[in-house]
C-alpha cells in the first residue's frame, strides 16, 4: 500500500488495516512534518511494527536539516515506545552514478571523500534488510523491542581506494578531483 505522507486523510486510508509499515520520508522541505504526521497516524492506526529508514550518524550532524528530521523521528519513536526497527544506512554506492560522465570522459572521480574516507552501502542491501525486518515484525506474535543498527559496508573507502576500484573496473587510470567542496 502506498500513501502520501503530506496528505493526512490519504495516509489514514493507506494505513487502515496495515499492521506493519515501512517508512521512508522524501528528502523534501516538508520531510520533518511528514515524518511526525506519519508516525502519529501509524500509532493511531495500531500499526504493530515499523521499519523506519533513518540515516547513518544522524545524531552527529543535527545541523544538516535532513539528518535533524530523521533524528527527531527516531526520538519520537522512542518516546512513544513504538515497536520499530531503525536501520541507519550510510552513503549509497548508487550515488556514484552521478560520477559517470567525469569518470568516463575525463578519468576523474569528483566526490570529495578525502583521506578519512566514507562508509558505503548498496541500496539492494538496504532493501533486503528492510524486507527481513518487515517480515520479522509482521510474523511476530508480540510487538518486538525497538532496535537501531548501522547499515554500512565493512571498510571506509578513501579517495585512494575508490579511485583504485574505479581504475580497475574501467581499465584506465582514474584521478581524484580533490577535497574542495
Amino acid at each position: 500500500m502506498q500513501g502520501n505522507l503530506g496528505d493526512r486523510d490519504a495516509l489514514r486510508r493507506a494505513l487502515n488495516g496495515v499492521s506493519t509499515l515501512f517508512l521512508l520520508a522524501p528528502n523534501a522541505a516538508g520531510e520533518f512534518t511528514q515524518l511526525l504526521q506519519a508516525l502519529s497516524i501509524a500509532r493511531e492506526s495500531d500499526v504493530k511494527g515499523i521499519v523506519y529508514l533513518s540515516v547513518f550518524k544522524g545524531e552527529e550532524y543535527v545541523d544538516v536539516p535532513r539528518f535533524s528530521s530523521k533524528r527527531t523521528a527516531e526520538r519520537m519513536i522512542e518516546r512513544i515506545d513504538m515497536p520499530a526497527t531503525i536501520p541507519r544506512p550510510a552513503y549509497f554506492i548508487q550515488n556514484d552514478v552521478r560520477q559517470k560522465e567525469p569518470l568516463l570522459k575525463h578519468g576523474l572521480f569528483g566526490m570529495p571523500i578525502g583521506s578519512k574516507g566514507i562508509l558505503i552501502v548498496d541500496v539492494r542491501d538496504i532493501g533486503e534488510a528492510a524486507a527481513r525486518e518487515l517480515q520479522r515484525h509482521e510474523y511476530s506474535a508480540d510487538p518486538l523491542p525497538r532496535e537501531t543498527y548501522e547499515l554500512v559496508g565493512p571498510d571506509a573507502l578513501t579517495a585512494d581506494s575508490i579511485t583504485a576500484i574505479w581504475s580497475d573496473a574501467l581499465g584506465r587510470e582514474i584521478r581524484y578531483g580533490g577535497d574542495d567542496l
